[in-house]
């Protein structure tokens, strides 16, 4: 709390989950203004885009970024109609094993992307999964948020190959994606769509651009 004091802030943006009720309370004590976010779907995200443009006076800015956002995903949804949906599991964590299910707007991109998520039928949004359940669902892609305080270690990653059956073991379809990206919901969830895109169908967006 004093760290956020020290700031002086006219409005604290955060996570649900980023603040335990007892620094929310006090937060409120002092006056602080709060926003805070758990978005579900892309959809949520823009709507708290715009939102937060009406909290800070940046109504038209918001909805520029958010038109430009639903046009690229949009775009993107009708290059992708009728192609193959290959089937990916999102390793978030790895001891125990904990993914993304629907309720997650992560579990959204992968379907945006053209994919199937190997959780796709889990009853939580972010469901623990055990190793049968992922061999029965034989995924084609593992996909591992990559950065320096979220990322999968090496070692990890490299603990699925013993899962010689795995279709991503045969194919060695291991890939990443920054956390910074993907994890964070907001303007970039259009960067984390694309990049989750050129892996998948890499013929529609090419991975260079997962670097611009």
């Amino acid at each position: 709390l004093e760290a956020i004091l020290a700031l002086q802030p006219e409005l604290l943006v955060a996570p649900k989950s980023f603040l335990r009720v007892d620094l929310l309370d006090r937060l409120e004590q002092l006056k602080i203004p709060t926003f805070l976010f758990d978005p579900e779907s892309v959809e949520d995200i823009l709507a708290h885009i715009q939102l937060l443009g009406r909290m800070v006076g940046q109504v038209p800015e918001s909805i520029k970024v958010t038109e430009r956002i639903r046009k690229k995903v949009t775009a993107l949804s009708e290059l992708l109609s009728g192609r193959p949906r290959p089937m990916l599991l999102f390793v978030l964590n790895t001891d125990p094993l904990i993914t993304v299910g629907p309720g997650s707007y992560i579990h959204q991109l992968i379907e945006l992307a053209g994919a199937r998520n190997a959780a796709e039928q889990a009853a939580m949004p972010y469901p623990r999964l055990n190793i049968e359940e992922v061999l029965r669902q034989n995924p084609e892609f593992l996909l591992f948020p990559k950065g320096q305080f979220e990322g999968i270690p090496q070692a990890e990653q490299d603990q699925w190959r013993r899962w010689t059956s795995l279709e991503a073991v045969k194919r060695n379809q291991f890939v990443q994606v920054d956390s910074d990206v993907l994890n964070r919901p907001g303007p970039r969830v259009i960067d984390a769509l694309e990049a989750l895109v050129a892996i998948l169908h890499p013929d529609v967006v090419q991975p260079a651009r997962q670097e611009e």
